[in-house]
C-alpha cells in the first residue's frame, strides 16, 4: 500500500486520517513504520 500525502502529512492508506508524521520536501522514507491512530492500523511503507 502506498500512503498519500497532502500539506506536508502522511495520510493513512486504509482509512484516509491524518497521521501524526509530518515530512519535509527533501523527506526520503525507506521501510518506515507508519501508524495510524484512527483506525488502529500499522504499516511498513515501501
Amino acid at each position: 500500500m502506498k500512503a498519500i500525502v497532502t500539506d506536508k502529512w502522511i495520510l493513512c492508506p486504509v482509512c484516509g486520517a491524518k497521521t501524526r508524521t509530518q515530512i519535509l520536501d527533501d523527506t526520503e522514507l525507506k521501510h518506515f513504520p507508519l501508524f495510524c491512530p484512527k483506525c488502529k492500523e500499522s504499516f511498513i511503507s515501501m
